[in-house]
């Protein structure tokens, strides 16, 4: 593989072309959201907290009922 082109644009760098395994290598093969809730165990039980609900509302405007 060849090494890494810098692209300026009028004098100053604006991006960086590299072969497809340095991408894959810089980049990490991540999964997809959608890849990840799929491999979510189906039926699998997760502790829950049932204690009483936080509530979310904060700043001056919690009494108006607005949510931040």
């Amino acid at each position: 593989m060849g090494e890494p082109t810098i692209v300026t644009r009028r004098g100053k760098p604006v991006a960086v072309i590299v072969g497809h395994d340095e991408w894959q290598r810089l980049t990490g093969a991540r999964p997809s959201l959608a890849d990840l809730l799929l491999g979510f165990p189906e039926g699998g039980d997760l502790p829950r907290d049932r204690g009483p609900a936080r509530d979310f509302l904060q700043g001056p405007d919690a009494e108006g009922g607005r949510r931040t």
